[in-house]
């Protein structure tokens, strides 16, 4: 094969050479998928026209990627998280983790302010320059390698997986921890392209990892499970990942890791809001699913716990998990939107204590600000969720404490535009929800509106209103 030496010269990953070596088959990857794409084929066949030739690279390329990049994990702690970060970045084309070299390779040595350290520390920088400039050679090997794995995995698919389960195997068990956070890691590299059926035995092996003692290697497993349930979790073709059979115990592991530390509990209620997310094209949630909401609605409001020591991100999270959930509930069942109804209650609850609690400092009033946010967006979508015939007196009954909480939030010293806003459309969705009921509440809109400046969002708010006073919103 004339292409053969193409195949043994990414062997070495030199500096020189692996980067136009890759950047070749990742061409070729993308040629035979764009053939196939046009062509609409959909099975994948070693002997085809369009994967001879990536078929016989995959041999050699599969092992000596993951072997490179693994080596490179134990050289720089958190590398291979960073570029599966990249990868995912890539593939959505959304704002995120931009790819950087690691903090340390960025730090430079102190001046001491002496002239003749001066003259050392610039032959230092000449040196340290030079050193990073190889470094960031590297670094570009390393996101082409795992470029190179996601456009293989989309190529070849489900013949991916035995090679990456090769890797995987050796290191998934060993005592240091960066080989066992390298081998989850490197399932993350191949998640587009195989078959749900191909990929199923790897998710018993990610929910295994979230027993890990290290939260590092726990929080990138709960991490690429959330983004599995994002890219295979198809409840409506009854062709995903998760099925009746493996929902308890997913639900059992997601509730019970929420508990752990931030950096864990983070991403674990990223998982729970991709799950809970792809129900969203379902008629309706499971019973499996209905079953544990008690469990992760408590699981999530612990998590974001309102305290000093609750990490924003790590709340915002949980929050958007709650949201997600919500969504996609069940309201035939009366002990779910008996549980939405407790959730309200809850949240306007921390509501009333955010508003209540004094920011002294610039750094108190932001946060304030932002969790105001969060809870009006929660607040929002639950009433939207409760605004039917069935279950609308629940949002009624609580309407007179729902708008003076969001009038609070409008006149807040901490808010800001954006808090503004988020309280404006809480107030529509009420306004919708509770329709002619609404005007019984409108004093207190109106002690707001004459002491508050008009915005566009709150004109067009008032006109929501009006409709809603007519019974026509």
């Amino acid at each position: 094969m004339l292409l053969q030496p193409y195949l043994r010269t990414i062997l070495s990953l030199t500096e020189s050479i692996a980067p136009q070596c890759m950047v070749f088959w990742c061409t070729v990857c993308k040629e035979v998928i764009k053939l196939r794409e046009e062509q609409h084929i959909g099975a994948v066949d070693a002997n085809s026209k369009y994967c001879c030739f990536i078929y016989e690279a995959l041999e050699l390329h599969v092992p000596v990627l993951l072997k490179h990049l693994f080596k490179r994990e134990k050289d720089q702690e958190g590398l291979v998280r960073m570029l599966l970060q990249h990868l995912f970045n890539q593939e959505e084309d959304q704002d995120g983790l931009v790819p950087m070299p690691l903090e340390h390779l960025l730090m430079q040595e102190e001046d001491q302010g002496d002239d003749v350290m001066q003259e050392e520390d610039q032959g230092d920088d000449v040196m340290q320059e030079e050193d990073q400039e190889g470094d960031d050679c590297l670094l570009n090997i390393d996101i082409d390698c795992v470029t190179l794995l996601g456009l293989i995995a989309r190529t070849i698919r489900d013949a991916i997986v035995p090679l990456v389960m090769q890797c995987i195997e050796g290191n998934i068990k060993e005592p240091d921890w960066h080989s066992r956070m390298a081998a989850v890691s490197a399932i993350g590299f191949i998640l587009e392209g195989p078959s749900v059926k191909g990929l199923a035995p790897l998710l018993d092996l990610l929910l295994d990892k979230m027993e890990d003692p290290n939260s590092k290697v726990k929080g990138t497993t709960a991490w690429i499970l959330g983004r599995m349930f994002k890219l295979l979790h198809f409840p409506a073709s009854a062709n995903g990942i998760i099925t009746k059979a493996n929902l308890p115990r997913i639900m059992d592991v997601l509730v019970h890791c929420s508990k752990d530390i931030p950096i864990v509990s983070e991403k674990v209620c990223g998982a729970i809001y991709f799950l809970a997310r792809g129900y969203e094209d379902a008629e309706s949630m499971p019973s499996e699913l209905s079953l544990s909401l008690d469990r992760v609605i408590d699981a999530l409001l612990s998590a974001s716990q309102p305290s000093d020591e609750t990490p924003f991100r790590l709340g915002a999270s949980a929050y958007e998990a709650l949201c997600a959930v919500v969504r996609v509930s069940n309201l035939e069942q009366p002990v779910v939107w008996s549980a939405i109804g407790d959730l309200m209650h809850r949240i306007m609850k921390r509501l009333d204590m955010t508003l209540d609690r004094q920011a002294l400092t610039l750094g108190h009033k932001l946060k304030k600000n932002n969790l105001q946010i969060v809870l009006c967006g929660v607040l929002q979508v639950i009433v939207q969720k409760l605004a039917n015939s069935a279950t609308v007196k629940i949002v009624t009954n609580a309407a007179h404490h729902l708008l003076f909480s969001f009038c609070r939030v409008l006149v807040c010293d901490s808010s800001t535009a954006q808090s503004e806003a988020m309280s404006w459309f809480a107030i529509a969705a009420l306004a919708n929800a509770t329709g002619p009921g609404f005007g019984k509440h409108m004093p207190i809109l109106m002690q707001v509106l004459d002491a508050h400046p008009l915005s566009p969002i709150s004109v067009g708010v008032i006109g929501d209103i009006c409709l809603a006073l007519e019974g026509l919103g």
